[in-house]
């Protein structure tokens, strides 16, 4: 008989992290902070992934310890370590276009520089008009 090993899906065990999470902290952390992160396994390790380093640094001083004791009670001990780093899949995207045209933007002319229009309410307008009479008598 060979041996079978059990597996738990690493997104149900990240979804009922954050399900416990959700009801650990305020409802405005959990939006910003923990609903964008997610998840997957590498041999005994989950790895969070977080969309930059700001989200990084605050999940690892803020939440790693709760998240590492859920973790383990979620994969029944199966998942040893929580790893969070950046998610580095849009930015090797963004790397290889740019290493292939030398350059993030297609076209590397300067732009002209733009015309900027100021528009005045309406209410500034009628002001200058009553004043600057008055301002002009008062010389």
């Amino acid at each position: 008989m060979g041996l079978v090993l059990f597996m738990i899906d690493t997104a149900t065990i990240w979804d009922k992290c954050l399900n416990d999470l959700r009801y650990h902290v305020k409802d405005n952390v959990f939006t910003m902070w923990l609903r964008p992160l997610s998840a997957h396994q590498e041999a005994n390790s989950l790895i969070i992934l977080a969309p930059n380093d700001y989200f990084v640094t605050y999940i690892k001083k803020n939440h790693l310890q709760d998240i590492q004791q859920l973790v383990a009670k979620h994969s029944q001990g199966s998942i040893e370590e929580v790893i969070v780093r950046v998610d580095n899949a849009g930015r090797d995207m963004d790397d290889s276009h740019q290493s292939q045209s030398g350059s993030l933007f297609e076209d590397d002319k300067p732009s002209p520089p733009r015309q900027i229009t100021v528009f005045k309410p309406r209410i500034i307008i009628l002001l200058e008009q009553i004043l600057m009479p008055i301002c002009v008598m008062q010389n």
